[in-house]
């Protein structure tokens, strides 16, 4: 079933367009915010990755311009970021506008033929909640470029003949290796952003998430399968406000950890060892490195009953899963904080919430809660009201649909 976005889709953007250009833009995208359902760190360790689209999104719109000036504005940033092509380069002034500058510079090697164009966007995914804003961001650009300036890459990369506009001047929507490929191009441009971490896990959601479904995704492969998320429960993201200042430090640290527990238990990755691989070879690990791999390898075997939980409709044992992962990290990769920890306690303890976690990498960001419809907003109003009495912050906890990809 497809996604049938609402007026209001796209709207802010246009605003934000107009706004600082004058005029109404001539194409607009709409990219959704991802959340992980369960997968800890499972890029750094060829793992398995429970994941969905949800129905936050980054807005943008945009129109060419024939003096080959590229123009970029923000809603809630003042003024405009306007180079020539030939100069393309990050602004630490206007550093909003890296992650579209570094999707322009990867499509730039890969050859593709572009002009100059006027650029808005709004953005309405919660920030530094753990939820793929910088792979939204760029999934947009790259996508509103392909509807400006008509390109299609293979599933190895490769520039191929472009996709023809139909009667009404649109470009056909990239098909499902084209967009395998474009989450691995635009996952590449992620990486030359200094202090950002986006995974490809995130990227590939961005790209590939599908209505009503889950999505896992196999990181030593670069697939992806879906799977039903329809039933009984919503998800309902409880931003924390908490961002630790060295939380992506600490991220590598254990991912570290993880790659040395490989090493020593002689497998390529954590993904390859099972329990009694770790058992077998406890003595060689030291602490850290041990509670990693016992992490790495419940994570994976969650992903794989989850699975078979979801295809059963079986959400109360889903749920649990998602209970289960948050404990896992937080007792052995230790990469939670106290507010994420009171969140889900809280949350479990609420009626009709199936299973808690954290979202995103760990140290902050927010939860990713399983509710039963019946219940989701008398959940909401609650978790906000205890919050603010609890750290004197308000939040605002958000019932999210699972909705399609980029587009």
């Amino acid at each position: 079933m497809k996604r049938r976005l609402p007026p209001r889709a796209t709207l802010e953007a246009q605003q934000a367009f107009k706004q600082a250009f004058g005029y109404r833009a001539a194409f607009t995208v709409s990219a959704p915010a991802v959340v992980e359902l369960l997968g800890h760190h499972a890029e750094a360790h060829e793992g398995l990755a429970l994941m969905a689209a949800i129905g936050r999104f980054v807005q943008m719109a945009a129109s060419p311009r024939p003096d080959g000036k590229i123009e970029l504005a923000c809603a809630g940033h003042s003024g405009t970021e306007c180079f020539w092509l030939s100069e393309l380069k990050f602004n630490p002034a206007a550093s909003w506008a890296d992650p579209i500058k570094a999707v322009l510079m990867e499509l730039r090697r890969h050859g593709v033929p572009f002009r100059g164009f006027n650029l808005a966007v709004h953005d309405g995914i919660p920030a530094q909640a753990g939820l793929g804003e910088v792979a939204a961001w760029q999934a947009a650009a790259a996508l509103l470029v392909r509807k400006l300036y008509p390109f299609r890459l293979t599933d190895t990369g490769c520039l191929n003949r472009p996709p023809a506009r139909d009667r009404y001047g649109q470009v056909p929507p990239p098909a499902q290796p084209e967009r395998l490929a474009l989450a691995r191009m635009t996952h590449r441009a992620s990486r030359s952003l200094s202090g950002v971490r986006s995974s490809l896990v995130e990227h590939l959601t961005v790209f590939c998430g599908r209505a009503y479904h889950a999505l896992t995704v196999d990181c030593r492969h670069h697939s992806v399968e879906t799977l039903p998320l329809l039933g009984q429960a919503a998800l309902v993201i409880c931003p924390s406000g908490v961002q630790g200042e060295d939380s992506a430090a600490q991220v590598q640290v254990r991912e570290r950890a993880g790659h040395s527990a490989a090493q020593k238990l002689r497998a390529r990755s954590l993904r390859a060892v099972n329990w009694a691989v770790l058992k077998e070879g406890r003595m060689h690990l030291n602490d850290l490195e041990f509670a990693c791999a016992y992490h790495q390898v419940g994570e994976t075997a969650r992903v794989v009953f989850a699975e078979r939980a979801l295809r059963e409709g079986d959400f109360l044992q889903f749920g649990q899963y998602l209970t289960q992962s948050h404990e896992s990290a937080r007792d052995f990769l230790q990469i939670s904080c106290p507010e994420v920890d009171w969140l889900v306690e809280q949350a479990l303890a609420q009626p009709g919430c199936l299973g808690a976690r954290l979202a995103g990498p760990g140290f902050g960001g927010a939860t990713v809660n399983l509710v039963t419809w019946n219940q989701y907003e008398a959940f909401v109003k609650k978790m906000a009201a205890l919050y603010e009495r609890y750290t004197g912050r308000r939040i605002q906890p958000l019932a999210c649909p699972v909705v399609d990809g980029v587009e």
